[in-house]
């Protein structure tokens, strides 16, 4: 038997890990990046925290995007798990902060905007979820995540 701990943590493992295979499938079919604008530049990261290279930052975006869309299924039906409340707080801080800056940094292909549009509304949708649901958690995960960042400057 699975602890309710190990569930979660099953289903953001699976989550995240299947999110990074779509992603590779659709950029073995459709370039993402212009790269003849000039390359691929590189963007802190806030799940490594170090600066990454675009590509990187994108397969984040898509994967955690994931994970916390499975933090607030799984807090639909486990209002209280206080544990999970966090890190849905953390993990959206770190998509606000990291989605803006990555479109403003890459040079994306046509097929590529409509991608970082798509992630980019379903992302304001999530954080949207967390700061009705836990304003005071996010407040403070967006500060957390703002100085890891400026720690790395």
């Amino acid at each position: 038997q699975v602890s309710a701990r190990g569930t979660i943590s099953l289903a953001e493992e699976i989550a995240h890990e299947h999110r990074h295979n779509v992603l590779n499938a659709i950029l073995s079919f459709d370039p993402v990046f212009d790269e003849s604008q000039g390359g691929l530049g590189q963007l802190y990261s806030p799940w490594k925290r170090c600066r990454r290279p675009l590509l990187g930052i994108l397969h984040g975006i898509y994967s955690f995007q994931e994970v916390l869309a499975v933090y607030c299924a799984w807090l639909d039906r486990n209002p209280d798990d206080r544990k999970l409340q966090e890190q849905a707080a953390i993990q959206a801080a770190r998509l606000e902060s990291v989605l803006p800056r990555f479109r403003e940094a890459a040079q994306l292909t046509a097929f590529g905007a409509a991608l970082a549009d798509a992630l980019a509304d379903k992302v304001d949708g999530l954080v949207h979820r967390v700061a009705e649901d836990w304003p005071g958690l996010l407040g403070l995960a967006r500060s957390q995540v703002a100085a890891a960042e400026g720690s790395q400057k």
